[in-house]
């Protein structure tokens, strides 16, 4: 992530002593800081002769792990921090860096994978069960597939497109999940592409977030067949809205798009 500020030095003050990260690399035309994910954030000064960047106001999200230290550092700087958020599974607030920029400075509570396999596990969601969705979580990522039954073909024998759809839905909303913080998600829009009938099984489904921001994740999805070689057989592209800032019940799937 590339932003175009006006004063660099200021800047970089401001996300060391007040969010409290670390420069990668530092002088006097730009910063580079690691925001907390792995993602780079690089702060350039404003090319000779711009007046102002070219998009002077940007939203940039933040972790940390002492949340309550960031905010009393914030409280000493001229954008003053809203209120600290507890949401359960995180604890955020917000302020103005001195170009203007809105920071989301957030801090996990709860480690998000140990918090959706609690929640697959111990949910009641009868018509996921039905189907058999089984959930798989990596080290940031998770599958979704289950098993082709003779009740789930149609009259040709293939896979219904329904349950495709609804293991693309669970896929995109679970990753989703993850890319925004654990927030709960719902489906804002969903386009499907079906390739080929699907007829062994298991169908799996991979997701890959193109894009996300504070409160929405765009996903691509595809699906295979794994007894079929991995033949793929559909391919998605969703959008993944968080739902409002309200605290999520920890009894209910955080997918329930």
């Amino acid at each position: 992530m590339r932003i175009l500020v006006r004063d660099v030095k200021r800047v970089s003050d401001f996300y060391a002593t007040v969010v409290g990260l670390h420069p990668l690399l530092k002088d006097e035309r730009f910063v580079v800081f690691d925001d907390g994910t792995g993602t780079l954030m690089e702060f350039d000064a404003t090319p000779q002769g711009d007046r102002d960047p070219p998009d002077p106001h940007i939203a940039l999200t933040v972790r940390v792990d002492s949340l309550d230290k960031a905010w009393h550092a914030a409280l000493d700087v001229d954008g003053l921090p809203s209120a600290i958020l507890d949401e359960g599974f995180r604890r955020r607030f917000q302020l103005v860096d001195p170009e203007g920029n809105v920071t989301h400075v957030i801090e996990n509570t709860v480690e998000l994978r140990e918090h959706l396999v609690a929640n697959h596990n111990g949910a009641a969601r009868p018509f996921l069960d039905h189907l058999g969705l089984r959930w798989t979580f990596g080290a940031g990522d998770a599958t979704v597939e289950f098993d082709i039954r003779d009740d789930l073909r149609g009259p040709g024998g293939a896979l219904q497109g329904g349950a495709t759809a609804t293991l693309i839905d669970a896929a995109a909303a679970t990753s989703a999940s993850l890319a925004l913080g654990g927030a709960r998600v719902f489906t804002a829009s969903m386009t499907i592409h079906f390739v080929r009938p699907g007829m062994v099984g298991p169908i799996r489904a991979y997701t890959t977030p193109t894009r996300v921001s504070q409160r929405v994740a765009f996903m691509e999805v595809r699906v295979v067949d794994v007894g079929d070689g991995e033949e793929t057989i559909a391919t998605a592209l969703l959008v993944m809205q968080a739902r409002s800032p309200s605290s999520p019940d920890p009894s209910t799937p955080i997918t329930d798009s």
